[in-house]
């Protein structure tokens, strides 16, 4: 293996998908992501739909007796919402470490350093606290609101709803970047 293909391996590897390795092999945390991400994202649909579903006929009006119930969907809604992507992105770029071994020859330097911007943004402390602010206000409210404490939840299916379309946008774009790199990448290298 060349000293390029290792750097960019070591690259894919930076990004932090939330799990601690403790020396597993790429094969593993290939499947371990997968695994993952399949069942967070299975999970993850049916939660969007239903609080979809939900949030939309409270907002409407036309059952705001359920949403007062919505709570502890919404809770775990933002949990998986929350973990759904990075482990999507962490088995993409696993599966890439794969290719990039394939790779016997030069690897574009360019690319190569693009790539590892695009992972060093993702990775970002600043990045991560502004994806957490909503997470979290909506995960009080909905603390709150499982408690009958929380006299503004009515207020919170707005947010709700605006909260499950970033999910929806964040989700398209990291993906989307994920693979226009990865396009790039192995059309060139």
């Amino acid at each position: 293996m060349t000293e390029q293909v290792q750097q960019r391996i070591k690259i894919l590897e930076s990004f932090n998908a939330g799990i601690s390795w403790q020396s597993k092999t790429h094969e593993q945390k290939r499947k371990r992501l997968f695994w993952l991400s399949t069942a967070h994202l299975v999970v993850t649909l049916i939660l969007l739909f239903v609080l979809l579903w939900f949030t939309t006929r409270a907002i409407l009006g036309i059952e705001v007796a359920r949403w007062d119930k919505m709570g502890l969907l919404v809770l775990m809604s933002v949990s998986f919402f929350l973990r759904a992507p990075a482990y999507f992105v962490g088995y993409l770029l696993q599966k890439n470490i794969q290719r990039t071994q394939a790779h016997k020859v030069n690897l574009d330097v360019k690319l190569t350093e693009e790539l590892a911007e695009t992972i060093s943004r993702m990775n970002s402390r600043k990045r991560r606290i502004l994806l957490m602010l909503p997470s979290v206000v909506l995960s009080v409210a909905a603390i709150l609101q499982v408690f009958e404490l929380n006299s503004y939840w009515s207020v919170f299916r707005y947010f709700t709803l605006f909260y499950c379309f970033f999910f929806i946008v964040r989700t398209i774009l990291e993906v989307s970047t994920v693979n226009r790199i990865f396009k790039k990448v192995n059309s060139v290298g």
